[in-house]
């Protein structure tokens, strides 16, 4: 799990999402974005604290990171905010970025 937490948050690997998942618009206003991701956040926490699931026995392909069980799914849907985090900071460090 240390080597998967390693992998995700190294910007030196760069992922591009697939199509069915890259962003397309649907949400043009902020408030309404915001507003859809903190009630999915809030439904994570919630199987989170609540579930009694065997999350080590169910594996499911990453895209990236190969086969994954459920607690590493977790894993990486927590660090994938702070991957993006560092994207922006990447962008906004180039010297071409609007100053």
């Amino acid at each position: 799990d240390g080597t998967l937490w390693k992998q995700v948050l190294n910007r030196e690997a760069r992922l591009s999402a697939p199509e069915a998942v890259q962003p397309a618009g649907k949400f043009p206003d902020t408030s309404e974005l915001l507003s859809e991701f903190r009630a999915t956040r809030a439904r994570s926490v919630q199987f989170v604290a609540s579930t009694d699931a065997e999350l080590r026995g169910h594996l499911i392909p990453h895209m990236a990171f190969g086969e994954l069980d459920l607690y590493q799914w977790l894993v990486v849907l927590s660090l994938h905010g702070s991957r993006h985090a560092a994207q922006i900071e990447e962008i906004k460090a180039d010297r071409a970025f609007p100053k």
